[in-house]
């Protein structure tokens, strides 16, 4: 039978995540039939085995497994959009999993009404007393519209605006360019809260905070694409980045000018506005001595990192950029 809705679950080499996430989407209660389409961007060796265990466990589900072309999430989406069948495409993480039994049904139950354009759906970012501050950093996710860990789309209006732009090659911002455009074909976006997702926040590897820096890149490129609504989504300008870069890059050119009485003041200027970004980061998080490390390494390097990275997408896609 032709599937009513279609969950596409893009992968990198998580398995455990994966087997986790499978299980929940092919536990629903769906009052009609459903398909899964995974797509392994890595084309990892092990993601066949975990896929096979759950169609195995869950035989009355057809479950699909292609190849990603190892361009990101937004290519490895396409691939599994187009590559479906039902008139509705259901999106989850393989690093989330539904909160219940209903979440697909209560996702796709919006969609009775043929103006409804899109559903968008809770999700619930779990956290420990003491997260680390990568893990309070990801509960931002909660607040997010639209987010592709758990959307709903009708297929034929993914086609109308091509999917997912596939410059946005880190999983960042190309949700929320897919979510204007849709939005701006003139149906319905709705908010369903009982369509719930779980995303756990992992505590992070040392310095991931600092890598996670060249996502920064993507805003430009939403920017400018979306000149008039991309501040719905990005905080205004990290002010107090530039503030710190330029107070150390003074200090230093007086220095090398003899000028020490002026470079001490900078310098310390700059040291005062580091140890104010350690603190606020710092606060109530987990005071485990390796995580208090990583606070203090990236509070120092993630200023200069992210005008870098800002920097570089503003010349990448061309556009004026802060």
């Amino acid at each position: 039978m032709t599937p009513l809705v279609s969950v596409v679950i893009p992968t990198f080499r998580r398995d455990e995540l994966l087997l986790r996430c499978l299980t929940g989407v092919l536990s629903q209660e769906f009052p009609g039939p459903f398909e899964v389409v995974v797509v392994d961007d890595a084309r990892s060796s092990t993601t066949g085995d975990i896929v096979e265990t759950a169609r195995r466990n869950n035989p009355g589900v057809p479950v699909q497994l292609l190849p990603g072309g190892q361009h990101g999430p937004a290519s490895a989406r396409n691939r599994g959009w187009q590559a479906a069948s039902g008139a509705v495409i259901a999106f989850i993480d393989d690093d989330a999993y539904p909160a219940d039994t209903l979440w697909l049904a209560n996702g796709y139950q919006c969609f009775a009404d043929r103006d409804v354009a899109g559903v968008s759906g809770r999700v619930i970012v779990p956290l420990p007393k003491r997260p680390t501050y990568f893990q309070r950093n990801v509960r931002w996710l909660e607040s997010g519209m639209f987010l592709t860990c758990n959307a709903f789309y009708r297929r034929e209006l993914l086609e109308a605006v091509g999917g997912f732009d596939e410059r946005f090659t880190a999983p960042f911002r190309e949700d929320s360019d897919l979510y204007f455009r849709v939005e701006a074909l003139g149906g319905r976006m709705l908010q369903e809260m009982s369509a719930a997702v779980i995303h756990p926040a992992l505590p992070g590897r040392f310095l991931q905070s600092l890598r996670l820096q060249r996502y920064s890149m993507f805003n430009a490129l939403l920017k400018k694409k979306h000149p008039a609504r991309y501040r719905e989504v990005q905080p205004p300008p990290p002010y107090n980045y530039y503030t710190m870069v330029a107070l150390l890059m003074a200090s230093a050119a007086a220095f090398v000018r003899g000028r020490r009485g002026p470079s001490a003041v900078l310098f310390g200027m700059w040291l005062g506005l580091e140890c104010q970004f350690f603190y606020r980061r710092q606060l109530g998080t987990s005071r485990n001595p390796r995580h208090i490390a990583d606070t203090a390494i990236t509070s120092l390097l993630i200023p200069p990192a992210s005008i870098y990275w800002r920097l570089r997408g503003a010349w990448r896609f061309r556009t004026w950029f802060m």
